[in-house]
């Protein structure tokens, strides 16, 4: 909740005030490391679900046929879920800082058609998963993953980030930092 206040407060609030003229109440949550934007709306509601987004509980969910359709779209699609459900996190290898970019969901169905389309586009990734336990409940996580500042920087040249702690931790990768540059 800390880590993507600036995010939230400063993109993401401006951009649901920029597309449907609302602004979301920003939500803290203290037994969580967590944070919410809400708003209530049922025209944007029936409108989300015409556009082919799931509503109801989320469990394998699966991206709308007109963003995999479209390059342009499914980039933008991609940068989203990155900025809210991935990390890069800079791990030491050998002395050396070494990227790694994870996108956590439950659902694989959402993961899949997205390391198909970075490696379509040279971007070496894979897709894993692994058990999680919580103090009441036992789950897989999948998770995608791209490794190595080459792939690293073609991601971030093809997809990007709005998030401010993926792009500072971008700029963090290379000596003398690195400007990243996307569509």
């Amino acid at each position: 909740k800390l880590k993507d206040l600036e995010y939230l407060e400063n993109f993401t609030s401006k951009l649901i005030k920029n597309l449907f003229n609302l602004s979301p109440r920003l939500y803290l949550h203290k037994s969580q490391n967590t944070a919410s934007l809400v708003f209530r709306s049922k025209s944007i509601f029936y409108f989300l679900e015409e556009c082919g987004f799931p509503t109801g509980r989320k469990g394998e969910i699966s991206i709308p046929k007109w963003i995999l359709e479209n390059p342009d779209f499914f980039k933008k699609f991609i940068r989203g879920v990155f900025d809210t459900d991935g990390h890069l996190c800079l791990k030491n290898k050998e002395g050396k800082k070494y990227p790694v970019i994870g996108i956590t969901s439950k659902s694989k169905s959402l993961l899949f058609p997205i390391k198909e389309f970075l490696n379509s586009y040279g971007i070496t990734s894979y897709l894993g998963s692994h058990r999680a336990d919580t103090s009441n409940k036992k789950f897989i996580v999948n998770r995608v993953q791209i490794s190595g500042q080459k792939n690293i920087g073609l991601f971030f040249d093809q997809v990007g980030s709005n998030n401010p702690r993926n792009l500072m931790k971008y700029m963090e990768m290379a000596p003398g930092g690195i400007e990243p540059s996307y569509n």
